[in-house]
């Protein structure tokens, strides 16, 4: 009997637009919820950095975020834009602070963005099927983790009954 999977979390992507010298995509409407992830590009396919903001709209966040950046003098590539996601909980009632910051510690294990390097640590939260929904942008319509001990579960793929999974052990070894 095949047991089904139902997504915890639906993210419903949005591209925000391209990251110009003058921050022009801050004033993207879709900028102004209150919470969600971002991904920032360089480059087509490529994500650079992987956030989330719960406290503040996505606006200021990304826009603290880009002067930060321009602070320490970080150049933006012509082709560099910005991606928006929409957390919707499918499995719980609301979503917290905490839903958030283990869907970005998920996405950054699974993603492993070059930006994020201080957060690579391996992914130890809830179990989690993400569904991928709105603009795409070359992430698997389904990503899912779990626990097994010490071992973990991932799997990947185009609707829940149709995703391949590999065993992954503590020191990296998979099958």
């Amino acid at each position: 009997m095949k047991v089904r999977i139902r997504p915890h979390f639906v993210i419903r992507w949005v591209k925000a637009g391209r990251i110009d010298p003058e921050f022009s995509v801050l004033r993207n409407p879709v900028l102004l919820r209150a919470c969600g992830v971002y991904l920032i590009f360089s480059g087509k396919r490529k994500i650079q950095y992987i956030g989330i903001t719960c406290n503040q709209s996505l606006a200021q966040r990304v826009g603290q975020h880009l002067r930060g950046l321009q602070r320490v003098g970080a150049s933006f590539p012509q082709d560099g834009y910005l991606f928006v996601g929409l957390v919707i909980p499918r499995a719980y009632k609301a979503l917290s602070a905490r839903m958030l910051e283990e869907i970005e510690s998920f996405l950054i294990w699974a993603i492993k963005p070059e930006g994020n390097i201080a957060k690579r640590r391996p992914y130890k939260g809830r179990e989690m099927l993400i569904e991928n929904d709105g603009d795409e942008f070359g992430l698997p319509r389904f990503l899912y983790e779990g626990q097994l001990g010490p071992l973990v579960r991932v799997g990947q793929g185009p609707s829940p009954d149709q995703m391949t999974f590999r065993t992954i052990g503590p020191s990296g070894w998979q099958r």
